[in-house]
């Protein structure tokens, strides 16, 4: 690994196994992603922070291989955030939040990787399309951990990959 300059409390490096300049700013108290980061990220690792919401996110980087938001509070992630992380990363990790409802623009054809388990999902009628959507989704990992925490099924722990 070779350092690279960074923003304080991050991490910088370039990293040969993996061909990638990473930041990580993981385990640090943010609240949001840093909106100056190095235009050539590829990998930026940002999990167990307090976020609670995504609303904006650098469309300069457009190098990244993998954003990873796990076990942050994510209640909340803004339209335009979604469509830049869907058509930049290559790879989406938001397991472990605090997601009751995602936006059905993660059925349009983006080839990213996602990871949504683990987030009380709410599961109602304006949730239905994503039971139908996941029954063929082949890019959304860990399906079998993605269940419903409320909503028609009264808080049992319904999955919605049957």
């Amino acid at each position: 690994m070779y350092p690279l300059p960074c923003l304080s409390g991050c991490y910088c490096y370039y990293s040969i196994k993996d061909d990638a300049n990473t930041v990580n700013c993981s385990h640090n108290n943010m609240t949001q992603i840093p909106d100056k980061l190095l235009t050539d990220t590829e990998q930026l690792i940002m999990a167990g922070n307090n976020i609670e919401k995504l609303d904006y996110i650098n469309k300069d980087l457009q190098h990244l291989k993998l954003v990873d938001l796990q076990r942050n509070n994510i209640s909340k992630i803004g339209l335009e955030a979604q469509k830049t992380l869907l058509s930049h990363a290559d790879n989406l990790v938001l397991s472990h939040n605090s997601l009751q409802k995602v936006s059905s623009i993660l059925q349009s054809d983006f080839q990213t990787q996602v990871w949504l388990s683990n987030n009380p999902f709410l599961c109602n009628c304006g949730m239905m399309w994503m039971h139908d959507w996941l029954q063929n989704a082949s890019n959304v990992m860990e399906k079998a951990n993605i269940t419903c925490a409320g909503g028609k099924w009264n808080g049992e722990k319904s999955y919605l990959i049957p």
